[in-house]
């Protein structure tokens, strides 16, 4: 199931992206809204994020649809190893908190709550049993976040760029070739009936 949901979920992203491209947003607003996406997509406010995302696009009048998109990077089935990741480098900087198999003991717990509670009040349960952790795993969590969404961020705002004006100009071409082959087909047309008349 999780297989097969996952490729549900990816051939969807691959529509809305080619959608995101078609748009009439410029490569720039959708850069930066996947930027802003993946950026909000790494910090650990699961149920909040497309919120989120979505405000700081409206502000910066960018491409909304491009930054929610991206914060799916964690979710259901990735937030466990995603999360536990940014804790790990923010534990090397800071040196705060309990061990990473300490976090990890502790954060295999959130799904099986999660499970027990609805959404909205497994979110709040969740955070509230990270937050029994103590203030130091917090910090350490936090600044792995938001150093690793930084860099993301700052990766994929060129890659977008390039992709999407590849995208573009690869449509543009394919729309005019089909438009050179339609015109090709009308002048082969009006010769052929052009040379029927002239035997008429």
């Amino acid at each position: 199931m999780p297989h097969r949901y996952a490729k549900i979920k990816w051939i969807r992203f691959k529509r809305v992206i080619k959608k995101l491209a078609r748009s009439h947003s410029s490569a720039h607003d959708l850069a930066f809204g996947v930027a802003i996406g993946l950026f909000i997509g790494m910090l650990p406010i699961m149920g909040i994020q497309m919120l989120v995302a979505a405000g700081i696009a409206a502000i910066c009048r960018v491409s909304k649809l491009a930054a929610v998109l991206p914060v799916w990077i964690s979710n259901p089935f990735t937030f466990i190893p995603l999360y536990g990741f940014n804790y790990w480098v923010g534990h090397k900087l800071t040196g705060m908190g309990p061990t990473h198999n300490e976090y990890r003991q502790v954060i295999h717990e959130i799904p099986k709550i999660m499970e027990r509670t609805g959404f909205l009040e497994g979110i709040v349960e969740s955070t509230k049993y990270f937050g029994s952790m103590g203030l130091d795993a917090v910090i350490s969590l936090s600044v792995g976040s938001l150093l690793l969404g930084l860099i993301l961020a700052v990766i994929s705002y060129p890659l977008t760029m390039r992709a999407v004006v590849f995208l573009r100009v690869r449509r543009a071409r394919k729309r005019q070739a089909r438009h050179e082959r339609v015109s090709k087909v009308i002048r082969d047309s009006e010769r052929m009936f052009a040379h029927k008349g002239k035997k008429h």
